[in-house]
């Protein structure tokens, strides 16, 4: 027998902020089912009926569901301390916006790419290398020269 999900708790303002932001042709269309989901739950809607209603599946609804369950204590916080309409807003709309993505970190920091790209726009010749144009492999070798990274493959530099 399937359990039955708790009630998520969503005020009147919130209500409110949430059926402006369903219907404004500038809320971004991956967050209105999302709206849509935290408005039926709120209502007491169960999730199997909410996945037939917005064609989605069960796990998502449990999966939003659970994110604004998690942030009401921070939703409420705000709306106490007298936030404006559009503050609250802004915050409804990071609440169900899409979290961090899995993956590699990023090999370089934004001021190392920065001179990365700097120096691939230089003419060779200023460095001293006996080329009219950057190859992957003397520019990986020009970068840990000057230091601007710890190591760099010809494959990698040749991104830039």
């Amino acid at each position: 027998m399937a359990r039955t999900a708790s009630r998520i708790l969503v005020s009147e303002r919130q209500r409110r902020i949430l059926d402006k932001l369903e219907r404004s042709h500038k809320t971004p269309q991956q967050l209105v089912p999302r709206v849509q989901i935290v408005k039926l739950s709120g209502q007491g809607v169960p999730n199997n009926e909410q996945a037939v209603e917005l064609d989605m599946g069960p796990e998502a609804i449990g999966r939003w569901r659970h994110r604004w369950r998690s942030r009401q204590a921070e939703l409420a916080a705000a709306e106490e301390s007298g936030v404006s309409d559009l503050e609250l807003a802004r915050l409804i709309l990071k609440v169900l916006a899409d979290g961090p993505r899995t993956g590699a970190p990023p090999r370089f920091e934004a001021h190392q790419v920065a001179q990365i790209f700097a120096l691939a726009c230089e003419p060779p010749e200023k460095s001293g290398v006996p080329f009219s144009h950057w190859t992957p492999g003397a520019l990986a070798q020009e970068l840990v020269k000057r230091g601007i990274v710890d190591s760099a493959s010809a494959a990698r530099s040749a991104d830039f």
